[in-house]
Formats: C-alpha cells, sequence, structure tokens
C-alpha cells in the first residue's frame, strides 16, 4: 500500500520530466518557449495547475502542456500505487530567474493538507526560431500524450480531460 509521503517522489519524477530536453512544445523546447514568453509579459512566473487546469488568459498557449503534465501526474502516481483521491491541489511552478535561467517547482497538496515539492533550476535560453531546428519527428507531446491517456483507462473523468 502506498503512502502519501510518496508524493515527495512524484513532486522529483515530475521535474525531472519536465526539464527534460524531450519536453517539446509545438516542435520546439517548451521551457525555452516559457522563458521568451515570461521575459516578453509583464510577469516573472507561470502557474501550470495540474488538476483543474486552468491558466491565465495570457499564458493559453501553455495548454496542451498543462494538459499533458496532468497526465503525467496522474501517470506516476498511478505507477506508485497512489490514489488520485489524495491530490487535492498539483502545480509546476515556472519563474525566470535571470536571462538564461529558470526554477521550476513542482508542488503536490494533500487529502489531509500536507504539501510535497521539489525544486530544480535549469539553464534555458529564450526561445528564438531562426537558431534552433524545429523538432521533424512523430514523436513528442502530441504522442506521448495519447500513449500516456491510453494506459490511463481506470481514471475518473474528473482529471482526466
Amino acid at each position: 500500500m502506498a503512502r502519501r509521503a510518496e508524493l515527495r517522489g512524484v513532486c522529483r519524477d515530475l521535474l525531472e520530466t519536465f526539464t527534460s530536453r524531450n519536453n517539446d512544445l509545438d516542435g520546439y523546447w517548451a521551457l525555452g518557449k516559457i522563458q521568451t514568453h515570461l521575459q516578453q509579459g509583464k510577469r516573472r512566473k507561470l502557474c501550470l495547475d495540474l488538476v483543474t487546469r486552468e491558466l491565465e488568459k495570457s499564458d493559453k498557449i501553455f495548454f496542451e502542456l498543462t494538459e499533458f503534465y496532468g497526465d503525467v501526474l496522474l501517470r506516476i502516481s498511478y505507477s506508485r500505487k497512489i490514489s488520485e483521491a489524495w491530490i487535492r491541489y498539483a502545480a509546476i511552478d515556472i519563474q525566470s530567474v535571470s536571462n538564461e535561467k529558470i526554477l521550476c517547482t513542482s508542488r503536490v497538496k494533500t487529502d489531509l493538507g500536507r504539501e510535497y515539492s521539489a525544486e530544480t533550476f535549469a539553464d534555458v535560453r529564450p526561445h528564438d526560431p531562426i537558431v534552433e531546428l524545429r523538432s521533424g519527428g512523430p514523436y513528442g507531446s502530441r504522442t506521448t500524450k495519447r500513449i500516456i491517456r491510453s494506459s490511463l483507462p481506470h481514471l475518473s473523468p474528473r482529471l482526466v480531460h
């Protein structure tokens, strides 16, 4: 039987996946696109709510990313035999701390009110389509998303959209 304390490991796994070079958004590295968005906007922080999957109006371009990592959260939890009922709130916060560095924090709040988190820094340049090559392969968040969703048929529609 799983324990809620294992959600700390879920936070770490979620961040490891999120900060990997395979985090693709429209063929480009998602973190570079987020860095550009934060630097061009009036705020330096973006919050991806993985349970309600709601975003501020100016952040709607990251909806697919929020959907994908909401599904990743469920997949990681399922693999550790953690009940989805234990997760009341989960988010990934991305904060631009300099022109080439971001701080990523994942947080999970349980049904008992306990909060677990993990954080990591990542070296990220702003997205520049002139110098970056767009991914042309069939692999990326949409393909992975279909794989993850097909492996989660048992979960309630409350969290899987």
